[in-house]
């Protein structure tokens, strides 16, 4: 449910910036790239605790 927010969130700005004047190419790859973002950090916090996981059980 928050990732469906975020990437909102994200449509927003699109609309934003491209109100603004900002490339249009560009502004449709904002939420996009946002989400892929938001996904790459979900996975290296995952990484971490499960390292830390294994640590301690070591």
């Amino acid at each position: 449910m928050f990732a469906s927010l975020i990437f909102g969130f994200a449509q927003v700005l699109r609309i934003k910036f491209s109100a603004v004047g900002i490339d249009s190419n560009i502004c449709s790859t904002i939420p996009y790239v946002i989400t892929i973002a938001g996904l790459v950090m979900f996975a290296i916090k995952r990484i971490q605790k499960e390292k830390k996981r294994y640590q301690a059980n070591k």
